[in-house]
């Protein structure tokens, strides 16, 4: 290779050294050399891009081709996001040709300056995929004399990257074809990049030969049908990433993401989705109907760039949950695992936005490593995570296919703190709610096993069985025991359950709460230990409170502790759900639970390490949440794998005046219309007592010893204009009234007000 880049670099000393080289290399003297030079003066070009991006490594093997390096002096600058030292001070401000790829906040702001620089030099600078917001582009992509700029990047791959350098410095820098020793420029190698994928597929006449790649859904369909491996009763998965092509490594995910999904015996669809794409939405329908039972989406952003509404429509079209499956541009498994979750600006672009479209659940089960052959950056599963995600797709899909008298749905409710008197929500009246929520199941064919009861009936179910106990009530645990309306799990068959955890997980739990089966609700006879499981049945339907958090010392610590362990109890709850009960789908009932609260990631929580995801498993979630609290719904979606359906706040409508606000007032209105003048100094007195009691000078700097030295114009003027004002002010202030019942809007004068609250 040093022979070729001596020769070809030309001049006096490559020739020189080259002499020296062949000297030392094939007749064994100790001539010294120096390494081939390349041509002063050669035209710059530098690329921007992430470092963990495939094209650093496409671009990296172009600097092989020695008529490349000839004419080119190609510079990779690379970056991360997370270390601020790799794009801050970069410059760039002498290149001849600038492409910057995919640079989002803070690297766009860290590099305007010096590109703008560049380009006020006579630089050319070439953007794609990202808003330019500074205005830094000069290359026209959609023009068709620079339309192959964005092929041969889209397509990638090492020969794109060659056929890129050669044009850009024909057509940008003036370079003869003749010097780069071709003909011609090279055109752009277009791989496939929409369609429909299986690893497996062999050609079929309407498919692209070799690739497995099928352009409609009839062709697709005909042949898996022919591999006898699609089951028309059985679940369909579908996934959608921007490419079949495998670009950035994917196949090494995608592929065993595809074959996990149908070791479980299920169906699969993996189609491509770009706007790009004018087929895009056809993948997965046949005759206009959905052929997807559940649907996992590894885009990021939003899915329908551009058309943000035409993705909603299209995701509400399938009608299936959009679980959104992460594949971390930033981090390998073992950078995850040392982690609190992705980085801020991963969230941004991994999650924010993608809820903004409704997807859900967030699960990381891949990221990039470096290949220590080819030096590219690749997808890596992660093994655990790509059980996970293929489990809850496949649960999810299952729910959708089964009849609702089928389901088994556990619907749990808060009795945070054990007793009688903490069963409830906020700002949900949960007893008519959940009457009203079981009315419409059975409507709707679920197996409620009879009549629903009435609200005095439901409310005395969960009082007598289905609440928790403190472990101060021992006789009151036994009297639930003794009535035969609970669940009593042996702990020998929960211990079993729980040496199946993490080992680092069963130390956590037995440091803080003793071996199994711990104390709180642990019922004792003659035959052994049980954990006691609360809970009203009907039918096909459980309710049942959530567990405690703990050990009730504090509560307002405790209920947001995301360092305290659940407790064996809790642990049981959810595992015999699963296990035992043979749940299919979990109701979180109203604002707000403790299981997103448990201890773990912050976000792309791991199913082996993180309590929420260990405690959930592939148990789907609904949660009827409060559509004001999106700070702590966000924490729902995110951790708690949940889907959400707002309800309603309560009517909110104008205070008023109570109590001796509403006496204060009263006393200034006869003050001001009374004329004799004994009465008028018994209202001032009761005024001025009212003004001290209820503490307002705080709020209008007036104390009541001033209020008092006041003579009769100033004492008139003081209640009648600052004092009656912040009253009225206090009486239209607006409040929650009572509490919501799920599925009732407001109407009459509730209505009224509550529209007037928002005007």
């Amino acid at each position: 290779m040093n022979i070729t880049k001596y020769w070809v670099y030309g001049g006096d000393e490559n020739i020189q050294n080259l002499i020296s080289y062949m000297d030392n290399r094939f007749y064994s003297n100790n001539t010294t050399f120096d390494p081939p030079e390349p041509p002063a003066g050669r035209a710059k070009v530098a690329f921007v891009v992430s470092e963990v991006s495939s094209y650093a490594a496409w671009l990296e093997n172009t600097l092989d081709d020695v008529y490349i390096t000839r004419n080119l002096n190609v510079s990779l600058c690379t970056y991360t996001h997370d270390n601020p030292e790799s794009y801050q001070g970069m410059n760039l401000s002498d290149q001849d040709v600038i492409f910057l790829w995919m640079i989002g906040y803070p690297v766009q702001d860290a590099l305007k300056d010096t590109v703008l620089e560049a380009k006020a030099n006579g630089a050319d600078v070439i953007t794609t995929s990202f808003t330019d917001v500074y205005g830094m582009s000069s290359v026209n992509l959609s023009s068709p004399e620079f339309a192959d700029i964005a092929t041969y990047w889209a397509n990638g791959g090492s020969d794109n990257m060659k056929g890129l350098l050669v044009f850009l410095g024909v057509k940008l820098c003036d370079i003869p074809l003749g010097d780069f020793e071709l003909d011609a420029i090279p055109p752009p190698v277009v791989i496939p990049q929409f369609g429909i994928y299986h690893p497996d597929a062999k050609a079929e006449a309407e498919g692209i030969q070799g690739l497995g790649i099928f352009s409609s859904i009839d062709d697709y369909l005909a042949w898996y049908k022919s591999t006898g491996r699609y089951n028309e009763s059985a679940p369909t998965v579908g996934i959608h990433y921007y490419y079949v092509s495998g670009k950035y490594g994917s196949y090494q995910t995608l592929d065993p993401l595809i074959r996990k999904i149908e070791d479980k015996c299920a169906n699969v669809i993996f189609g491509s989705f770009s706007y790009k794409d004018s087929n895009t939405t056809t993948y997965f329908l046949k005759d206009g109907k959905p052929l997807v039972d559940s649907l996992i989406v590894i885009n990021s952003f939003r899915l329908w760039h551009h058309h943000e509404d035409e993705g909603v429509g299209y995701l509400q079209q399938l009608n299936v949950t959009p679980i959104k499956g992460i594949m971390s541009v930033y981090m390998n498994e073992s950078k995850w695992n040392e982690s609190n979750g992705l980085s801020p600006s991963e969230v941004a672009w991994q999650v924010a936005l993608p809820e903004l479209d409704g997807e859900t659940e967030f699960i990381l089960f891949s990221g990039k490593e470096k290949d220590p052959v080819s030096g590219e950056y690749c997808y890596r599963p992660f093994d655990s995570q790509l059980e996970w995600i293929t489990d809850r797709a496949i649960s999810w899909a299952e729910l959708h296919r089964k009849s609702n008298a089928e389901k088994k749905v556990v619907i749990i409710y808060y009795n945070h703190g054990g007793g009688k008197d903490n069963l409830g929500a906020s700002y949900l009246d949960i007893v008519p709610s959940l009457t009203d929520l079981l009315d419409a199941m059975k409507g709707e064919g679920y197996d409620v096993e009879g009549g629903v009861p009435d609200e005095k009936e439901l409310l005395d179910l969960m009082l007598h069985q289905g609440r928790n106990v403190g472990t101060w009530a021992p006789d009151e645990l036994e009297r639930m025991v003794e009535s035969g309306t609970v669940v009593l799990l042996p702990a020998s068959e929960y211990e079993s359950w729980f040496n199946e955890l993490p080992e680092d997980k069963q130390q956590e739990v037995i440091e803080k709460w003793g071996e199994p089966p711990g104390e709180i609700m642990v019922y004792e006879n003659e035959t052994g230990k049980y954990l006691v499981i609360p809970g009203v049945k009907l039918g096909n339907v459980l309710l049942a409170p959530q567990p405690t958090r703990g050990w009730l010392q504090d509560q307002a610590v405790l209920y947001h502790d995301k360092e305290l362990p659940p407790h064996h109890q809790y642990i049981a709850f959810y595992l015999w759900l699963k296990k035992e009960y043979g749940a299919d789908a979990i109701v979180h009932f109203g604002t707000h639970g403790t299981q997103e609260w448990l201890p773990g990631k912050e976000t792309a929580l791991s199913a082996e390490e993180d309590w929420p995801a260990i405690l959930i498993q592939d148990l789907p979630v609904v949660y009827p949440y409060i559509m004001d609290n999106v700070g702590e719904g966000t924490q729902a979606k995110r951790r708690g794998q949940a889907v959400i359906v707002d309800h309603l706040t309560p009517p909110i409508v104008a205070g008023g005046l109570y109590g001796d606000l509403s006496l204060l007032h009263e006393r200034i209105h006869r003050y001001l219309a009374a004329e004799n003048t004994t009465l008028k100094g018994e209202y001032r007195e009761t005024i001025t007592e009212l003004y001290n009691n209820l503490s307002l000078s705080e709020d209008l700097g007036v104390t009541p010893d001033e209020l008092r030295a006041m003579n009769e114009t100033a004492f008139e003027d003081f209640i009648n204009g600052e004092l009656h004002e912040y009253l009225h002010d206090l009486a239209s202030e607006f409040m929650p009234y009572g509490l919501h019942i799920l599925g009732s809007p407001p109407d009459g004068w509730k209505l009224v007000s509550m529209v007037e609250s928002m005007l």
